[in-house]
């Protein structure tokens, strides 16, 4: 008997991407960070600049109401969400594939 596969542990994004609970997801909104040296130069060509990457989250059901870190959607007790220690996102803000790091030479 297969107990963990209630209907309420899978849903859909916006795009169509079934998402369980418990799996590993991305933030769509992207961290800036300083970055330098030699293999930021052979990765982007550039020897110094600032990369933009997504947040890893857990699919998880919300202990209480929180606000979106990306939209500010309410996120409802009990409602599947992303989520870190301290950051929760909704599920039209996140997406279950990796998206690509992105690089500027001027802070965002």
């Amino acid at each position: 008997m297969n107990c963990a596969s209630t209907k309420d542990e899978i849903r859909y994004t916006p795009e169509g991407f079934e998402v369980h609970l418990g799996q590993v997801v991305w933030s769509r909104k992207r961290y800036w960070s300083a970055v330098r040296g030699s293999l930021v130069k052979e990765k982007y060509g550039e020897y110094s600049g600032y990369e933009g990457c997504p947040q890893e989250l857990t699919l998880r059901h919300a202990r209480r109401d929180w606000s979106c870190a990306d939209c500010g959607h309410k996120i409802y007790r009990d409602d599947m969400h992303g989520s870190t220690y301290y950051d929760h996102y909704c599920l039209d803000c996140i997406t279950p594939t990796r998206p690509e790091n992105w690089f500027e030479d001027k802070p965002q």
